[in-house]
């Protein structure tokens, strides 16, 4: 590209000791959604951009490679590193029709004995042993900041538990998510527009109640979070569920099959279960038909903090604010016992979410939502992400290692962030039987077939490490070990 055009993209670049990566990040990703970058534009080396900005080298070689895992660059063995090509970017937004009121829950549908045996088996937390994901020890629990700051709330006659708190959430905790969310994850927002939830399954459950009604179609990845397609199911909604690739969801084949829906739930940081992020031309895409169809996307910004290469993916929500609803949680960053997460929901619906959440809950856990606010005011939340992230990521790589050397015949997906890695198996393998033999061994893992949609089928399973330390996951993995072996002796 000349370097005119350069200068002038980069015009407003100003270099801030520690924020050099994310600042320059950001200014090229903003370059290529205005257009001033068009697709295959041609970038400088790293080294020439270095020496222009008066940066290291490192820190272009860093930039480049985030964008390129992003998908907004690509790069070739032998030529320069180019903007990426087909990344359509979304015509203006129109807000679908408010939606329909909730509709009443069908006690019928509510005892379904499918949603019944989703409810025992899928949904119910796995005992603490390895595989299980989700359990914060040792390392990684909260540190002493948190259980000070957690004393002095309790003892506190400004947060006396005297009465019930708003249902939209603590105001001081909402007012941090904003400034964090900004920052981690390029979420635009306001306070009013963020819902405090018990976790990230009630958001998913408030989605539903305020975007469908019963014979609206939904769309979903296939597979998919059990916890999403039950609460689908029990809301009566026409369900649609749409394959995945290396890039995520297959969104071509919305298109392909002319498909319309009020809404599609996606994981596009961390696909749950597979792993994979969605590629840019894919989110891009994906809202671009969104557009079309006036459908709303409901993001489960599923593990984004958990990445251990580059810096986290950002979110869909910051591409268009005004179509996304946004879902977090504090769950896998500090503790699934504090249920408690988060939404971010556009400005036309914020009357709906309140009154849906009033609804089903009157306020959610309002000390821990103080203690929450006080630990990121003074900045321990980051550093305890900072630290636990470090921990994780030695942990996977150990078990990748790990799993590799001892059980051959498993396929690791590629991931690089996350609590979990998932093994595939030879088709036809049973990992429905391998899961029932490896808890009476004291091993806890989840199949994959079980979330898989309609006549799809996968055979793999999900392998937690995050609360075990090496000499728990060499032991689960040396007992694994004969009964992987068993099973595929058995297989077809």
């Amino acid at each position: 590209m000349p370097n005119s055009v350069l200068i002038s993209v980069l015009a407003t670049f100003k270099k801030q000791p520690k924020h050099n990566i994310k600042s320059l990040t950001d200014g090229l990703r903003h370059a290529i959604h205005t257009e001033a970058l068009q697709a295959d534009d041609c970038l400088p080396s790293s080294r020439q951009l270095a020496s222009a900005l008066g940066l290291a080298r490192s820190t272009i070689v860093t930039v480049y490679e985030q964008l390129i895992a992003e998908g907004y660059l690509q790069a070739r063995a032998g030529s320069a590193t180019r903007v990426a090509p087909k990344l359509t970017l979304p015509m203006q937004w129109q807000a679908p029709p408010q939606p329909h009121a909730p509709a009443s829950v069908n006690n019928h549908t509510a005892n379904n004995l499918h949603l019944q045996r989703l409810a025992q088996q899928e949904l119910t937390p796995l005992p603490h042993q390895p595989f299980s994901v989700a359990v914060p020890q040792d390392q990684v629990q909260l540190d002493a900041h948190w259980h000070r700051i957690s004393k002095r709330i309790v003892q506190s006659p400004l947060y006396a538990p005297t009465g019930y708190g708003p249902a939209q959430g603590d105001l001081s905790l909402r007012e941090q998510l904003v400034e964090y969310l900004r920052q981690a994850r390029n979420v635009h927002c306001h306070a009013e527009q963020i819902i405090i939830t018990d976790g990230a399954q009630q958001a998913l459950y408030l989605a539903s109640k305020v975007l469908l009604q019963a014979q609206d179609t939904a769309i979903i990845e296939n597979p998919v979070y059990p916890g999403l397609h039950a609460i689908l199911q029990d809301r009566q909604v026409n369900i649609r569920a749409i394959k995945l690739d290396e890039q995520g969801m297959q969104v071509s084949a919305l298109l392909a099959d002319n498909i319309s829906a009020r809404a599609v739930f996606v994981t596009p940081s961390h696909q749950y279960p597979l792993g994979m992020p969605m590629s840019m031309a894919r989110r891009m895409a994906l809202l671009q038909w969104a557009k079309q169809q006036q459908a709303w996307i409901v993001e489960d910004d599923y593990d984004s903090e958990l990445r251990y290469q580059g810096l986290p993916f950002p979110a869909m929500q910051g591409l268009s604010p005004q179509q996304v609803v946004y879902i977090g949680t504090f769950s896998k960053v500090l503790a699934p016992s504090l249920r408690l997460g988060y939404m971010v929901v556009p400005p036309a619906l914020i009357d709906a979410f309140r009154g849906a959440k009033s609804i089903i809950s009157r306020s959610s856990a309002n000390l821990t939502q103080h203690t929450i606010a006080a630990y990121m005011q003074a900045g321990y939340f980051n550093n305890h992400i900072r630290r636990i992230r470090m921990v994780y990521a030695e942990r996977k790589a150990y078990l990748s290692t790990l799993l590799n050397q001892t059980i051959p015949q498993l396929h690791l997906l590629p991931s690089d962030q996350g609590m979990h890695i998932v093994a595939m198996l030879p088709p036809h393998t049973d990992d429905v039987a391998i899961v029932a033999t490896a808890r009476a061994h004291g091993i806890a893992l989840r199949a994959i077939s079980t979330m898989c949609v309609g006549q799809a089928h996968l055979s793999g399973l999900m392998f937690g490490f995050g609360g075990f330390n090496h000499t728990q996951l060499q032991t689960a993995v040396s007992r694994l070990q004969p009964i992987i072996d068993a099973a595929l002796q058995q297989a077809p």
